[in-house]
């Protein structure tokens, strides 16, 4: 099970369960043997030089926010008890934003990817940022789709309608956000007007993630099955 996704140069990383235990493995797009790059973690986002992996560690039941370099060796910890779907890292590769639940609210929050005090930036989830850099797109709890400036994310601006934990990523021009909603990917130009449909999957299958290479000329995702099974247990006392 694939839940999240991301580029590095011409190679995928994904999120994926080895030996039931969450890792983050690395592929060639297409071909090729995956390789395990980081066991126990799960959300994570890769810099723009593609140095260094920023993930959420899942080891000891407690989830934390460390960062890695390319070869997944483990850096440093920079934040604890974070509760992170979806991260970001701004375009610049000086802040890591993230999403964690404090008091029953989940809010987005930014931190140096040098390590430091944590900021809060608004009440939301499902973090995107804008390819220059100046803005983020997130989901709030009323199911809206919403854009603000950064550094401050004031004057928040609703686009759209988008699931509160649905995949949001901009696209590579920045005139858009794209979303998941009912198994196909749309985009919501910022500058208003409806979503157009980008992909036309007709079995409706949830995408939990994607993600825009570099160049900005291909897009991954990952598209998911749910099944359930019938179990009947006897002989209890």
């Amino acid at each position: 099970g694939i839940v999240r996704i991301a580029w590095s140069g011409d190679q995928l990383l994904y999120g994926s369960v080895v030996g039931g235990r969450y890792a983050i493995l690395r592929a060639n797009a297409g071909q090729g043997t995956p390789e395990e790059v980081v066991l126990d973690a799960m959300s994570f986002a890769v810099t723009s030089d593609e140095r260094t992996i920023v993930f959420v560690s899942t080891t000891d039941n407690l989830l934390e926010l460390w960062k890695a370099d390319a070869s997944g060796r483990r850096i440093a910890k920079l934040v604890s008890g974070v509760t992170a779907n979806q991260l970001a890292i701004t375009p610049d590769d000086r802040f890591v934003l993230y999403g964690s639940i404090t008091g029953g609210t989940v809010s987005i929050y930014a931190v140096p990817i040098e390590g430091g005090t944590p900021t809060k930036l608004t009440d939301g989830n499902s973090v995107a940022v804008s390819p220059d850099g100046s803005s983020m797109a997130f989901t709030d709890s009323r199911g809206s789709l919403v854009i603000c400036p950064l550094p401050g994310c004031t004057s928040p601006r609703t686009i759209g309608s988008a699931q509160f934990e649905g995949a949001v990523s901009w696209t590579p021009d920045g005139r858009g956000v794209a979303y998941a909603n009912e198994g196909n990917v749309w985009v919501q130009p910022i500058a208003g007007g409806s979503p157009r449909q980008l992909t036309r999957f007709t079995d409706k299958r949830p995408i939990g993630s994607l993600a825009w290479s570099r160049d900005g000329k291909r897009l991954a995702l990952t598209r998911s099955t749910v099944t359930n099974d019938i179990v009947l247990f006897s002989g209890l006392k």
